[in-house]
């Protein structure tokens, strides 16, 4: 029969007890713990994304559902839960468009940002540069991630994140801005959500490990698609936006696996007499090599919509939207419903809009002049 001796109960009792403390101290920690890398989205280039890009106009789901597209990137503030509820219950991924680089006055958060982080205009009306070196902005920021998390965003486009290029106002580096840059996507991770680099191509290189996929504007009109496969090959998709309304960039970027489109410099909502979306890749189209979803077996009467969301069509009654796996093989302006075209694979069926402003760029640095200079025309 065993016996404990002093000396063993006393071993005994500081196990407990620092056993006791491990525990506890795990359990203080625990909810600040970064998510796993796993829990996030993390798309891949092996098959077109089909998305769309609406920050112009608020996002209104009765009416600016777009068949076929499975990711959304909209407004963050304007957006609310109960929408970003429902696009999850169509099976989309949504994310939540925020300025992380400027300051914009008409936003809620507006009146805290101290007037010494406030620097030039960046071109766009009511909108400065920040400096991003500011503990006042990170705090700000940190809060428009929590906002993002409470509405149940899936992922995060932090605009704006390449002021070092451009006339601040504020004596910005690369190494400033990787600085920051590095800490928007570790913050946006610590909450499990995904995050794209937005634009900053000139350090993608560096930055690529940080993020799960990237966004940049007009990389084919200044010949910089070449660099978007740091991210591809690396097996994270890209998305791409050219502004007009042809698509000269389709094979460029389709040989890449970038889900490219043209858009409407304002990026507007379906219903806007000014909208213009055109996607390299047709978004009833499933991989690469041009294969499309069967069409469905009814057609619309060209004044209700057929089975379709792009410029304000609808399913029939133009008020039930359908779901993204229910894609037409094209898609009609205004009211017009999809259409056949014989041998054709898709049309474009009334397709409307017109681009009524030509820019360098959405949310861009002027690619003409060194780091530094102004963004406006």
């Amino acid at each position: 029969m065993s016996r404990l001796t002093a000396s063993g109960i006393i071993k005994i009792k500081t196990l407990t007890l620092a056993l006791t403390s491990t525990l506890a101290l795990t359990a203080l920690v625990a909810p600040f713990a970064p998510a796993l890398a796993s829990t996030w989205w993390q798309p891949t280039p092996d098959q077109p994304i089909h998305w769309q890009w609406q920050i112009g106009d608020p996002f209104n789901a009765s009416a600016d559902l777009v068949a076929g597209v499975t990711v959304y990137d909209i407004d963050g503030f304007d957006t609310s839960s109960a929408t970003v509820q429902y696009l999850h219950s169509l099976g989309c991924t949504v994310i939540a468009y925020f300025s992380f680089g400027t300051y914009e006055n008409w936003r809620p958060d507006a009146a805290q940002f101290p007037l010494s982080v406030l620097g030039n205009s960046d071109g766009w009306p009511g909108e400065q540069y920040l400096d991003i070196r500011s503990q006042a902005v990170r705090t700000i920021m940190d809060a428009r991630l929590d906002l993002a998390k409470s509405k149940g965003f899936d992922a995060i486009e932090p605009d704006n994140i390449d002021g070092w290029e451009n006339n601040s106002g504020f004596p910005l580096t690369a190494q400033d801005q990787l600085n920051y840059n590095e800490w928007v996507a570790s913050e946006a991770h610590t909450r499990g959500l995904s995050v794209g680099l937005k634009n900053d191509i000139e350090q993608i290189t560096t930055l690529e490990p940080y993020f799960d996929w990237d966004l940049d504007e007009q990389a084919y009109q200044y010949s910089e698609y070449s660099s978007l496969s740091a991210f591809t090959s690396d097996k994270k998709a890209v998305f791409e936006v050219e502004y007009g309304d042809t698509t000269p960039q389709a094979d460029v970027m389709n040989s890449m696996h970038v889900n490219s489109m043209t858009r409407d410099i304002n990026l507007t909502a379906p219903t806007n007499s000014a909208y213009i979306r055109i996607p390299c890749t047709p978004d009833n189209q499933v991989d690469w090599n041009g294969a499309i979803v069967t069409p469905p077996t009814t057609q619309g009467d060209g004044n209700s919509g057929g089975n379709q969301r792009d410029n304000a069509g609808g399913n029939g009654d133009n008020n039930t939207p359908a779901p993204p796996s229910y894609v037409p093989p094209v898609h009609g302006g205004g009211g017009g419903g999809w259409n056949t075209d014989n041998n054709t694979a898709y049309r474009w069926d009334n397709w409307k809009g017109t681009n009524t402003k030509r820019h360098h760029g959405h949310r861009h640095h002027d690619r003409t002049g060194s780091p530094g200079s102004s963004t406006t025309n």
